[in-house]
């Protein structure tokens, strides 16, 4: 990946301001589409019910 691609994937990652356990993978640009493509994956986590707590 080059510096550019680099500078516009953490750009990407600052304006949706993905919390812990997000992150964005990659972004993609369709030229025919006029659109981005992005990418966000997120690192497997166990969560507690919110109303027992098990």
């Amino acid at each position: 990946m080059s510096s550019n691609d680099n500078m516009i994937l953490e750009m990407f990652k600052v304006a949706l301001q993905l919390k812990d356990l997000w992150g964005l993978t990659h972004i993609e640009f369709d030229d025919q589409d006029q659109a981005w493509h992005v990418f966000i994956d997120f690192e497997r986590a166990t969560f507690n019910c919110p109303l027992c707590g098990i």
